[in-house]
């Protein structure tokens, strides 16, 4: 299926809390969610779980973890109690479209890092998850990711009732700074890949088999300097050897 049918990530996200708030059972196995998300919005396995991580980041929906595996995935508030109210930060930034490639690179390892370290998230918009898709730039200078970063200032507000205003609102305020620095390190990681790729830009350049193209005929000019050495060498050998009328004989190999 190409890109362009594709359905929206907001379609998908809709369609999975939907599916949960309404299905009859307390509780959903994600394969199985995945299935009926992928047969009714027709979207591939990727994108479901993209939103997927995106609905539980936000904290829409949670999944329940027995020995490290999601089992499955219930409504935040499907348990009676209030769902834990969100404060967010976001931010867009437009960078060289080089610069998001070499993100996703490797299963997005350098992407997924930074979002481990800063504990945010970033996402693309749709022309530029489209690029990462199909990895063609042509054309292209700039894409455009965005940083998010969910916290809660009242998460601990249950820990301790009796706990006095000012003590809370110290909390508050400690957990919003913890998060404005865990933010500013994300958008540090992204310019810092950004000022690197103006100061070396071929490092970020796309790769083919043997490296970029600078590189390959780099190396198609070594091998054939190193082919051209090795047939004067001979030649210079042969004629040694015939100087004198007579072919140079073979070293004989000795066998102990």
């Amino acid at each position: 299926m190409s890109s362009k049918d594709d359905p929206s990530d907001s379609s998908v996200k809709d369609a999975i809390i939907s599916s949960v708030g309404s299905m009859d059972v307390k509780h959903m196995r994600p394969n199985k969610l995945r299935k009926i998300m992928c047969k009714q919005t027709n979207c591939s396995w990727t994108q479901y779980q993209t939103v997927l991580d995106e609905l539980i980041s936000d904290g829409a929906v949670k999944t329940k973890h027995v020995e490290g595996e999601a089992i499955d995935v219930i409504l935040s508030n499907s348990d009676g109690k209030k769902a834990a109210v969100k404060s967010k930060m976001t931010e867009e930034m437009t960078i060289p479209i080089e610069v998001i490639l070499h993100l996703t690179r490797k299963g997005q390892r350098k992407k997924k890092n930074i979002e481990l370290n800063s504990k945010t998230k970033i996402t693309f918009d749709e022309p530029t998850s489209r690029i990462v898709k199909t990895k063609d730039i042509t054309g292209v200078k700039k894409g455009t990711l965005t940083i998010t970063k969910f916290w809660e200032p009242d998460a601990d507000a249950d820990a301790d009732a009796d706990a006095d205003a000012h003590t809370e609102g110290e909390e508050k305020e400690e957990a919003k700074k913890v998060a404005k620095k865990q933010f500013k390190a994300a958008k540090f990681f992204i310019k810092s890949m950004v000022k690197s790729f103006k100061e070396n830009p071929d490092h970020f350049a796309q790769k083919k088999a043997g490296g970029t193209f600078a590189e390959q005929a780099e190396a198609k000019k070594v091998r054939e300097e190193l082919t051209k050495r090795r047939r004067n060498t001979h030649a210079d050998d042969e004629a040694a050897g015939t100087a004198g009328g007579e072919k140079k004989k073979k070293k004989e190999r000795k066998y102990y």
